[in-house]
């Protein structure tokens, strides 16, 4: 937030700045109200996506009014430029949570918006980085130092950093192509289960007929004919044997 060279502080980045917040957890921090964030709100309110057209943007942000901004308002013409600038870097859109657009906002409303610094290590956006810090260790870098009046080029940077989405067109390829992964493996998976019916089928069948013939296979079938019943008593009386008469 301070400007060693300039001998100033950059208001909106110290009051929103990780080093101004009075407690901090893993979960959250208390820090001061970002006047920004609701600059940001009403343009996402009427953008209602992640990311717009230029044209759309430069409409809504010239009819956004603050405490230091009235609207409407007419944007300085090295506004409009930047952010065709940043459109042309993402197929004509311009990403609402990329630092580009963020540090647009910062020319567009520097009471407001802090600029996005660079940083190398997530670390420092934490509170407990700063704590026990020397206030040497605290000033910006010459790159990011204040600009002249009407003057975006001494410290605008073309690094983008998207936190939390892609752009809009390679999320939107990445689903096309997940669909035509679908419809090409839907047909396989179909024709895989039938045939895994129809021998889940056949296995059982001959399964059953298997278990069938081992149960009845020991039975030997009935004599047809002359039984082995005993002959009665009379019968054998009756039979004479061979060689003698009665």
């Amino acid at each position: 937030a301070l400007d060693q060279d300039a001998k100033a502080v950059r208001i909106a980045n110290y009051i929103a700045g990780p080093s101004n917040c009075i407690a901090a957890s893993k979960y959250f921090s208390i820090c001061c109200i970002s006047e920004c964030n609701e600059i940001i709100g009403n343009i996402e309110a009427i953008i209602q996506g992640p990311a717009a057209e230029p044209e759309i943007l430069l409409h809504a942000v010239a009819n956004i009014s603050s405490r230091f901004v009235d609207a409407p308002r007419k944007l300085e013409a090295s506004l409009v430029d930047k952010l065709e600038t940043i459109a042309d870097k993402h197929d004509g859109l311009v990403p609402l949570h990329g630092r580009l657009f963020a540090q647009w906002l910062f020319f567009a409303f520097p009471n407001e918006c802090p600029y996005p610094h660079i940083v190398q290590d997530s670390v420092v956006l934490t509170s407990n980085y700063w704590l026990n810090r020397k206030s040497s260790e605290m000033f910006a870098t010459p790159e990011i130092s204040a600009p002249p009046a009407n003057s975006t080029a001494p410290i605008w940077s073309d690094e983008e950093v998207l936190p939390l989405v892609d752009a809009p067109v390679k999320a939107a390829k990445r689903v096309a192509d997940f669909t035509h992964y679908i419809l090409l493996v839907a047909p396989i998976a179909l024709v895989s289960r039938i045939a895994w019916d129809m021998a889940k089928s056949a296995w059982e069948a001959a399964t059953m007929r298997r278990l069938e013939k081992q149960a009845f296979g020991g039975l030997a079938p009935a004599a047809s004919g002359t039984t082995s019943a005993a002959l009665s008593p009379v019968a054998r009386a009756g039979a004479a044997p061979r060689g003698f008469s009665v």
